[in-house]
């Protein structure tokens, strides 16, 4: 196995009601979800990186290529949620940018630029306990194609490996997705009696720190479960080279229908204590 490229890497969910302005009397209902949310933001801002990138199941997509949000800065606030007044700003790097479109090139992956519009929920719920935790490095965010498979969110995985391993300074992984949306009677999918299938094999595959189990997720589970995390964990496994050194599962909750995990995925340094 090689050492991931990455110092640490997190996984958080992106659910708008885990941040405490907006849960108010709800907020019980997913209280461990935002501590363990404040934890994985603390601990990455620890680790002192340079440069995160993001990976956001919820920024604009082309048919069959990954977007990279271009600008030398990125923002976004929740005014589609009703709260214009939360925001986060970032600065970002358009050299950053272009090398992993340059690296993609050379490894036959088909990434464009995303126009720098305001950032989805996606990227804006984990950036938002990023800020709160102290972050001020550069955010670089990926997003998806319309058409995935588990070749293509590898391939793109061995892009950011090989962008961090060829960038300068320290470099974060965050990977941004949710669960099943089919837990209960009401959720925002519907309801779905084998959803929670699908939570309890990714939560196992976390725990266990065995990522390559995520690769073989049957289709029509995924499909069930109504998810939008497996992408963004399969392409976390190919860019950690299956590292998973000092990982921590922090939580797991399913309230209001939709599951919620939050995990170290790695973390070099703790693996080295």
């Amino acid at each position: 196995m090689t050492e991931s490229a990455f110092s640490v890497s997190v996984l958080m969910c992106h659910a708008p009601i885990v941040i405490p302005d907006f849960a108010a009397s709800r907020g019980e209902l997913c209280c461990r979800t935002t501590a363990a949310m404040e934890k994985a933001a603390d601990l990455l801002v620890s680790r002192a990186p340079s440069v995160v990138v993001l990976l956001s199941p919820h920024t604009p997509r082309y048919r069959s290529a990954f977007g990279v949000v271009e600008g030398s800065t990125i923002s976004g606030d929740f005014s589609s949620f009703g709260r214009p007044d939360l925001r986060a700003v970032f600065s970002s790097d358009r050299h950053i940018q272009e090398n992993i479109e340059r690296i993609a090139l050379e490894l036959g992956v088909d990434v464009k630029p995303v126009p720098a519009n305001r950032l989805d929920h996606g990227a804006l719920v984990p950036l938002y306990f990023l800020k709160k935790a102290g972050f001020e490095g550069k955010v670089i965010v990926v997003g998806f194609p319309e058409e995935y498979s588990q070749a293509s969110n590898a391939a793109m995985g061995s892009v950011l490996n090989k962008a961090a391993l060829s960038g300068d300074g320290n470099w974060a992984l965050l990977a941004s997705g949710d669960m099943s949306h089919r837990l209960s009677p009401g959720a925002p999918a519907g309801f779905h009696p084998n959803a929670n299938r699908f939570d309890r094999l990714v939560v196992k595959c976390v725990e266990t720190g065995d990522y390559s189990g995520i690769v073989s997720i049957d289709e029509d589970l995924r499909d069930i479960a109504a998810e939008d995390i497996v992408d963004s964990l399969q392409i976390t496994h190919a860019a950690l080279k299956g590292d998973c050194v000092g990982r921590q599962f922090l939580s797991y909750e399913g309230p209001f229908g939709v599951g919620y995990m939050v995990a170290v995925l790695c973390d070099v340094r703790q693996g080295k204590i």
